[in-house]
């Protein structure tokens, strides 16, 4: 294979081989994942679904007091939103449900291929998207299988939308606008959203700085425009957010340099490559491998096209990992095995094209090196994922909700039990209730029987 000014295989009919198969790849993975999770599925709430049911929520339509509390460390908004008019159409299917949220999160992925094309450029996209795939990996299937997860797809796909503005050749007011709507939807779905977007800000907020003293007029003013319209906006509403917000569970936090925190976070990190079980060595590989060549393609930017491409990756991964951090912070009191949960998995992963996307920027210069380098990283991303692609999480998160039918079931024949452990943590009566009253999907199911 030989490269043209270090930009991506010279042979255009290699180029295209490699775009074509990994764009075809993820299409068949998504394809194939959404037919996973629909038959699957269970129309039976889980566990924080059922707080729909509160009074203060369903029970009490529509109201913006709702939408807008705090539901734990999150703010939730249009999951409920969703989950709302999900209700008002179909008397809230949960099957329709996760279906909706698997669109969403294909939409996400959809997302980090454009901003690979982006970031890495036209000729740089054929080595960049083989990574997209991995995305697909049935590792993240908690939050596929939990129609309530949706917080994740929308929030993670407002923070990669802003880094596409921020990666473009030329930043002013319309990609300022973007930067600030992209921003908006990821507080909209849940604190994780503004953390990586928090992220990213700064990392833009230092570039627009340089541009405004470095620059020539023409730049000084579009970097104006661009801060103007993205940074104070974004910033404004962080400012909102953090003003409002209670810390839940201030007890189970651990201190940021404690070594349980920093070895969570490398099993976090790790996950995000495939790595499933607890390893500091492996957490540290990870990380440098992630960050290292984000620093040096920032620092060794060729000019400011480059520079801008390289900022968007460095600060959305920089996000990443501080939205990461801040798991480890508020978890890391429990056993190190739950690092590896699946929940987590949507967020690290999004490290894997990034890194992708980082080593390309770093060693643009360096054509042999780079192609090396990529080659050397799918192939260890390859063999980490290689035994995660079975339907065994969706299987047994299907297992647990039919049992929780079938105590639902019970419960409306015989009035007990009342608690129903597989789908919920406390006493189930007063949701089941409400949820009958509210004609919910599930309890129409049950009453027609088998």
């Amino acid at each position: 294979m030989t490269e043209a000014n270090g930009d991506g295989p010279e042979d255009p009919r290699l180029r295209r081989l490699l775009v074509v198969g990994a764009v075809a790849a993820t299409a068949v993975l998504t394809a194939l994942h959404l037919l996973t999770v629909r038959r699957l599925g269970v129309d039976i709430p889980f566990w924080d679904e059922w707080e729909m049911f509160h009074p203060d929520a369903l029970p009490a339509g529509l109201r913006w007091g709702w939408l807008v509390a705090q539901h734990n460390e999150h703010r939730i908004p249009l999951t409920k939103l969703q989950v709302w008019a999900l209700h008002r159409l179909d008397g809230w299917d949960l099957v329709t449900h996760v279906t909706l949220n698997f669109a969403l999160f294909a939409a996400l992925v959809a997302a980090v291929g454009a901003l690979v094309v982006r970031a890495a450029g036209p000729r740089g996209a054929a080595a960049c998207l083989p990574f997209l795939p991995f995305l697909l990996s049935p590792l993240g299937y908690e939050n596929h299988a939990w129609g309530f997860q949706s917080q994740f797809h929308l929030a993670y796909l407002g923070a990669v939308l802003a880094a596409w503005a921020v990666a473009a050749p030329r930043r002013g007011l319309r990609e300022g606008l973007f930067v600030a709507a992209g921003v908006s939807l990821a507080t909209a779905g849940m604190t994780g959203g503004l953390i990586v977007c928090g992220g990213l800000l700064a990392a833009a907020a230092a570039h627009e700085a340089w541009r405004l003293r470095r620059g020539d007029p023409d730049e000084r003013r579009a970097a104006r425009r661009f801060a103007s319209a993205a940074l104070l906006p974004a910033g404004g509403l962080a400012l909102l957010w953090a003003a409002t917000f209670t810390p839940i569970h201030r007890d189970h936090y651990l201190s940021p340099l404690s070594g349980r925190v920093l070895s969570y976070f490398g099993d976090l990190v790790a996950l995000g490559f495939g790595i499933t079980t607890p390893s500091v060595a492996a957490g540290a590989v990870c990380l440098v491998a992630a960050l290292a060549p984000a620093a040096l393609a920032v620092r060794g930017a060729p000019d400011p096209a480059a520079r801008a491409r390289a900022v968007a990756t460095a600060g959305l991964m920089a996000g990443v990992l501080l939205a990461l951090f801040a798991v480890a912070v508020g978890r890391a009191a429990q056993a190190p095995e739950t690092a590896k949960s699946s929940k987590y998995w949507e967020t690290a992963a999004l490290l894997v094209p990034l890194t992708a996307v980082a080593w390309h920027q770093a060693l643009s210069a360096r054509p042999r090196a780079r192609r090396g380098v990529l080659l050397a990283l799918w192939v260890a991303c390859a063999w980490a994922y290689a035994d995660d692609w079975t339907t065994t999480g969706y299987q047994r998160e299907r297992a647990r909700r039919l049992e929780g039918l079938r105590c639902a079931a019970s419960y409306y024949r015989d009035g007990a039990p009342t608690r129903c452990p597989e789908v919920y943590y406390g006493d189930l009566a007063p949701r089941l209730d409400a949820a009958r009253a509210l004609d919910a999907s599930f309890t129409r199911r049950l009453r027609a029987g088998p």
